[in-house]
Protein backbone atom coordinates (compact mmCIF):
# COMPACT_ATOMS: atom_id res chain seq x y z
CA UNK A 1 0.00 0.00 0.00
CA UNK A 2 3.04 2.33 -0.14
CA UNK A 3 3.93 1.79 -3.81
CA UNK A 4 4.32 4.53 -6.43
CA UNK A 5 0.84 4.08 -7.96
CA UNK A 6 -2.11 5.47 -6.00
CA UNK A 7 -4.71 3.47 -7.96
CA UNK A 8 -2.96 0.16 -7.18
CA UNK A 9 -2.49 1.15 -3.53
CA UNK A 10 -6.20 1.97 -3.23
CA UNK A 11 -7.11 -1.45 -4.65
CA UNK A 12 -4.97 -3.28 -2.10
CA UNK A 13 -6.26 -0.99 0.66
CA UNK A 14 -9.87 -2.01 -0.13
CA UNK A 15 -8.92 -5.68 0.21
CA UNK A 16 -7.23 -4.94 3.53
CA UNK A 17 -10.29 -3.05 4.82
CA UNK A 18 -12.61 -5.97 4.02
CA UNK A 19 -10.32 -8.46 5.78
CA UNK A 20 -10.02 -6.28 8.89
CA UNK A 21 -13.78 -5.56 8.99
CA UNK A 22 -14.65 -9.18 8.18
CA UNK A 23 -17.19 -7.97 5.64
CA UNK A 24 -17.26 -7.19 1.94
CA UNK A 25 -16.21 -9.20 -1.14
CA UNK A 26 -12.61 -9.68 0.04
CA UNK A 27 -13.27 -10.60 3.71
CA UNK A 28 -12.15 -14.23 3.26
CA UNK A 29 -8.98 -13.51 1.25
CA UNK A 30 -5.89 -15.41 2.38
CA UNK A 31 -2.30 -14.26 2.04
CA UNK A 32 -2.03 -16.29 -1.17
CA UNK A 33 -5.24 -14.70 -2.51
CA UNK A 34 -3.88 -11.19 -1.80
CA UNK A 35 -0.59 -11.98 -3.56
CA UNK A 36 -2.43 -13.43 -6.57
CA UNK A 37 -4.82 -10.47 -6.81
CA UNK A 38 -1.96 -7.97 -6.45
CA UNK A 39 0.08 -9.68 -9.14
CA UNK A 40 -2.85 -9.82 -11.57
CA UNK A 41 -3.71 -6.17 -10.89
CA UNK A 42 -0.12 -5.07 -11.44
CA UNK A 43 0.29 -7.04 -14.68
CA UNK A 44 -2.98 -5.62 -16.05
CA UNK A 45 -2.03 -2.04 -15.15
CA UNK A 46 1.47 -2.49 -16.58
CA UNK A 47 0.06 -3.90 -19.85
CA UNK A 48 -2.42 -1.02 -20.26
CA UNK A 49 0.11 1.63 -19.26
CA UNK A 50 -1.75 2.66 -16.09
CA UNK A 51 1.12 1.65 -13.81
CA UNK A 52 3.52 4.29 -15.10
CA UNK A 53 0.95 7.13 -15.23
CA UNK A 54 1.63 10.09 -12.96
CA UNK A 55 -1.02 10.57 -10.31
CA UNK A 56 -2.92 13.84 -10.99
CA UNK A 57 -2.68 14.58 -7.28
CA UNK A 58 1.10 14.41 -7.47
CA UNK A 59 1.06 16.77 -10.46
CA UNK A 60 -1.15 19.23 -8.57
CA UNK A 61 1.03 18.99 -5.48
CA UNK A 62 4.15 19.59 -7.54
CA UNK A 63 2.54 22.64 -9.17
CA UNK A 64 1.54 24.02 -5.77
CA UNK A 65 5.00 23.39 -4.38
CA UNK A 66 6.61 25.14 -7.35
CA UNK A 67 4.25 28.09 -7.05
CA UNK A 68 4.82 28.37 -3.30
CA UNK A 69 8.59 28.21 -3.82
CA UNK A 70 8.38 30.94 -6.45
CA UNK A 71 6.33 33.16 -4.16
CA UNK A 72 8.74 32.53 -1.32
CA UNK A 73 11.69 33.57 -3.50
CA UNK A 74 9.86 36.74 -4.59
CA UNK A 75 8.97 37.62 -1.00
CA UNK A 76 12.55 37.02 0.12
CA UNK A 77 13.81 39.32 -2.64
CA UNK A 78 11.20 41.91 -1.72
CA UNK A 79 12.13 41.87 1.95
CA UNK A 80 15.81 42.15 1.05
CA UNK A 81 15.01 45.12 -1.17
CA UNK A 82 12.99 46.74 1.60
CA UNK A 83 15.85 46.26 4.05
CA UNK A 84 18.24 47.81 1.52
CA UNK A 85 15.95 50.81 1.04
CA UNK A 86 15.50 51.29 4.79
CA UNK A 87 19.24 51.26 5.34
CA UNK A 88 20.04 53.57 2.42
CA UNK A 89 17.14 55.94 1.92
CA UNK A 90 15.43 56.44 5.08
CA UNK A 91 14.60 58.91 7.69
CA UNK A 92 16.35 60.80 10.38
CA UNK A 93 17.56 64.32 9.93
CA UNK A 94 19.28 63.67 6.62
CA UNK A 95 16.00 63.47 4.70
CA UNK A 96 17.22 60.36 2.86
CA UNK A 97 20.81 59.28 2.35
CA UNK A 98 22.50 58.99 -1.02
CA UNK A 99 23.49 55.63 -2.52
CA UNK A 100 25.55 54.81 -5.58
CA UNK A 101 25.26 51.82 -7.86
CA UNK A 102 24.75 52.60 -11.54
CA UNK A 103 21.44 53.63 -13.05
CA UNK A 104 19.67 53.01 -9.72
CA UNK A 105 21.77 55.55 -7.74
CA UNK A 106 19.65 57.32 -5.15
CA UNK A 107 19.79 61.00 -4.27
CA UNK A 108 17.54 62.16 -1.50
CA UNK A 109 15.54 58.95 -1.76
CA UNK A 110 14.87 59.13 -5.54
CA UNK A 111 16.82 57.87 -8.53
CA UNK A 112 19.70 60.15 -9.40
CA UNK A 113 18.81 60.51 -13.10
CA UNK A 114 15.56 62.21 -12.08
CA UNK A 115 17.45 64.99 -10.26
CA UNK A 116 19.72 66.05 -13.17
CA UNK A 117 18.04 68.37 -15.68
CA UNK A 118 19.03 67.82 -19.32
CA UNK A 119 16.00 69.43 -20.96
CA UNK A 120 12.28 70.11 -20.42
CA UNK A 121 11.41 66.47 -21.18
CA UNK A 122 13.12 63.12 -21.54
CA UNK A 123 12.18 59.61 -22.64
CA UNK A 124 12.90 56.73 -20.27
CA UNK A 125 11.38 53.30 -19.68
CA UNK A 126 9.00 53.97 -22.58
CA UNK A 127 7.50 57.01 -20.82
CA UNK A 128 7.73 60.77 -21.26
CA UNK A 129 9.10 62.57 -18.20
CA UNK A 130 8.71 66.31 -17.60
CA UNK A 131 11.08 68.46 -15.55
CA UNK A 132 9.07 69.87 -12.63
CA UNK A 133 10.92 72.56 -10.61
CA UNK A 134 8.29 72.41 -7.86
CA UNK A 135 9.79 69.21 -6.43
CA UNK A 136 12.38 70.59 -4.00
CA UNK A 137 14.03 68.39 -1.39
CA UNK A 138 13.74 69.89 2.13
CA UNK A 139 17.38 69.11 2.83
CA UNK A 140 18.73 70.33 -0.49
CA UNK A 141 19.45 66.97 -2.13
CA UNK A 142 17.72 68.14 -5.32
CA UNK A 143 15.96 71.19 -6.72
CA UNK A 144 13.48 69.88 -9.27
CA UNK A 145 12.69 66.38 -10.57
CA UNK A 146 11.70 64.58 -13.75
CA UNK A 147 8.09 63.45 -13.19
CA UNK A 148 5.21 61.93 -15.10
CA UNK A 149 3.17 65.13 -14.73
CA UNK A 150 3.78 68.45 -16.46
CA UNK A 151 4.96 71.41 -14.35
CA UNK A 152 1.67 73.22 -14.89
CA UNK A 153 -0.20 70.16 -13.60
CA UNK A 154 1.83 69.91 -10.40
CA UNK A 155 -0.83 71.34 -8.06
CA UNK A 156 -3.49 69.01 -9.47
CA UNK A 157 -1.14 66.04 -9.14
CA UNK A 158 -0.26 67.01 -5.56
CA UNK A 159 -3.93 67.22 -4.57
CA UNK A 160 -4.63 63.78 -6.06
CA UNK A 161 -1.53 62.32 -4.43
CA UNK A 162 -2.45 63.61 -0.98
CA UNK A 163 -6.03 62.41 -1.34
CA UNK A 164 -5.22 58.97 -2.70
CA UNK A 165 -1.80 58.46 -1.06
CA UNK A 166 -0.03 58.03 -4.37
CA UNK A 167 -2.75 56.34 -6.42
CA UNK A 168 -3.81 58.88 -9.14
CA UNK A 169 -4.51 57.80 -12.73
CA UNK A 170 -0.82 57.77 -13.73
CA UNK A 171 1.68 56.07 -11.45
CA UNK A 172 2.41 59.04 -9.18
CA UNK A 173 5.67 58.88 -7.32
CA UNK A 174 7.20 56.64 -10.04
CA UNK A 175 10.35 56.49 -7.94
CA UNK A 176 8.60 53.74 -5.96
CA UNK A 177 8.17 50.86 -8.46
CA UNK A 178 9.10 48.35 -5.79
CA UNK A 179 6.01 49.29 -3.80
CA UNK A 180 3.90 48.60 -6.90
CA UNK A 181 5.68 45.25 -7.28
CA UNK A 182 4.96 44.47 -3.64
CA UNK A 183 1.25 45.16 -4.20
CA UNK A 184 1.30 42.79 -7.19
CA UNK A 185 3.02 40.02 -5.21
CA UNK A 186 0.63 40.49 -2.29
CA UNK A 187 -2.33 40.11 -4.65
CA UNK A 188 -0.89 36.91 -6.17
CA UNK A 189 -0.18 35.48 -2.73
CA UNK A 190 -3.68 36.36 -1.54
CA UNK A 191 -5.23 34.62 -4.58
CA UNK A 192 -3.20 31.47 -3.93
CA UNK A 193 -4.13 31.41 -0.23
CA UNK A 194 -7.85 31.82 -1.03
CA UNK A 195 -8.00 29.32 -3.90
CA UNK A 196 -5.56 26.67 -2.73
CA UNK A 197 -5.91 26.78 1.08
CA UNK A 198 -9.58 27.87 1.09
CA UNK A 199 -8.91 30.82 3.39
CA UNK A 200 -11.40 33.64 3.69
CA UNK A 201 -10.62 36.96 2.05
CA UNK A 202 -9.91 38.61 5.42
CA UNK A 203 -7.75 35.72 6.67
CA UNK A 204 -5.72 35.76 3.44
CA UNK A 205 -5.29 39.54 3.65
CA UNK A 206 -4.06 39.33 7.27
CA UNK A 207 -1.68 36.48 6.46
CA UNK A 208 -0.25 38.42 3.49
CA UNK A 209 0.31 41.42 5.75
CA UNK A 210 2.09 39.24 8.32
CA UNK A 211 4.30 37.52 5.72
CA UNK A 212 5.37 40.70 3.95
CA UNK A 213 5.77 42.87 7.03
CA UNK A 214 9.18 44.48 6.97
CA UNK A 215 11.18 44.57 10.19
Amino acid sequence: MSGPNAKFNSYIDRINDDIEAKSGPYKDFTVESIMSAATTKYETMDRTGDWSKVDPRDTKLLALTTEASSLKDELTSLKALGTQQNSSGGGGGSGGANRTGGDSDLVGGVKKWRTVKSGPTMQKDGLTWWWCPKHVHPHGHFNGLYCLHKPEDHDEWKAKYRKGRGQPAQPAEPDKPDQLKKLSINQRLKEVLCSKLMLSDDDAKNLCKEITQEN
